[in-house]
């Protein structure tokens, strides 16, 4: 959702650098965290993040995927707009496919 580089994007993001630095190691270390209980209880785990890098809400439409605390396509503010949420379904329709293939190789 912030740019990965640390930059900042106010007024549209009233953060400093250094706040979206952090914000964005927390979501690494939170997705991390999801990741390895998926994998410790045999769920799936799907990343949305790799896949939206570049499409953050410092980003201008239509490139951005995450909306500013105005946004400018519908989404709440913040949060993941209508394209985003079209990424974060392929992303999930992708790791579901190779589970599928992975499932008939081993059974077949």
């Amino acid at each position: 959702m912030l740019p990965i580089d640390g930059t900042n994007c106010y007024p549209m993001v009233p953060l400093s650098r250094d706040d979206v630095t952090y914000i964005d190691s927390l979501i690494r270390r939170i997705n991390a965290m999801i990741e390895d209980e998926a994998a410790a209880n045999g769920a799936l785990f799907v990343d949305t993040y790799d896949d939206s890098i570049g499409h953050d809400v410092c980003k201008l439409p239509p490139v951005r995927w995450f909306e500013g605390l105005v946004p400018t396509e519908p989404a709440f503010p913040l949060h993941p707009n209508g394209k985003g949420e079209a990424s974060m379904a392929r992303s999930v329709l992708g790791t579901l496919s190779a589970a599928r293939a992975r499932v008939r190789l081993l059974s077949g």
